[in-house]
């Protein structure tokens, strides 16, 4: 999903925040 979120430039703040903890909640689920 963070993914898609990645694919919209023009998305608000919030998202952008979203995405990030996205990406960090699936590298963390990687290391596990």
């Amino acid at each position: 999903m963070a993914k898609e979120k990645k694919a919209a430039p023009n998305r608000p703040l919030a998202e952008s925040l979203e995405a990030i903890l996205d990406e960090e909640d699936d590298g963390l689920a990687c290391h596990l």
